[in-house]
């Protein structure tokens, strides 16, 4: 059970991502509103949102203190952060606090049962139900959005021609084709199926009967036959194309 710190309303900490490459910060400045008007105080660590653009005073302005972590921790009813915490923190951390965060439980056993054995109450986002009243909480879809249009920019840097059609005086050059592997979260319109659409490329999908959900706008299936093979079962994922042909 949350417990409340003394005297005072309970804090909500945000800490700064230690993880290498790890750029995100859990709160910016502008969502910590609708926390301060419930009645939370918000503790940010001092520099946990440089690497995301977001300055100390950002957050002081919108009525965070900014701290030191050691300060954050030891205040904190609720933890909120993008991966889960270092051990040296869940350690740190009073039993019961809530720790809110995406901690990967399938793939680290070890974070499930640290935060278990440091009686941790744990909201691991990526587990969420993919319900209607779920959708303000939906971290996958909102970073695959982020993930599908990035991988886009970088495959149009690393392509030696141009995305887009381009009719010049010269002649036509004709479009790329895109080819997409996996349809994303519950067959979403995902970026990484409308950005080489939205940059004048072409699209082809990936022809897998598991990935195949609904067809998008614009794209043709790579391999028709694909659709002979039959579904495969869904435990065993979407398995392997037969290569018999790929996209020219």
């Amino acid at each position: 059970m949350m417990t409340q710190a003394p005297g005072g309303s309970p804090a909500v900490a945000v800490l700064r991502e230690l993880a290498q490459g790890e750029r995100r910060v859990a709160l910016v400045p502008g969502a910590l509103a609708p926390l301060l008007d419930a009645g939370y105080r918000v503790l940010v660590e001092s520099g946990a949102g440089e690497a995301a653009g977001f300055s100390d005073e950002e957050y002081r302005a919108q009525g965070a203190r900014v701290t030191g972590r050691a300060a954050a921790v030891g205040e904190a009813q609720v933890l909120a952060g993008v991966r889960g915490p270092v051990s040296e923190t869940v350690t740190a951390l009073a039993a019961g606090t809530v720790v809110v965060g995406q901690f990967s439980p399938a793939t680290d056993p070890a974070m499930v049962t640290a935060l278990a054995e440091g009686g941790l109450c744990a909201f691991s986002l990526e587990l969420l139900p993919r319900i209607t009243r779920a959708q303000s909480m939906d971290v996958l879809s909102s970073q695959a959005t982020v993930t599908g249009y990035r991988a886009v920019l970088l495959a149009a840097a690393r392509l030696e021609r141009f995305f887009p059609m381009l009719m010049t005086a010269a002649g036509t050059i004709p479009p790329a084709k895109g080819f997409v592997l996996g349809a994303g979260v519950a067959d979403l319109h995902d970026e990484h199926h409308v950005r080489p659409r939205r940059v004048g490329g072409g699209l082809e999908r990936d022809p897998r009967p598991v990935v195949r959900r609904m067809p998008l706008l614009g794209e043709r299936e790579a391999c028709a036959r694909e659709r002979q093979q039959g579904p495969r079962a869904l435990a065993g994922g979407a398995g392997g194309a037969t290569g018999r042909r790929l996209p020219g």
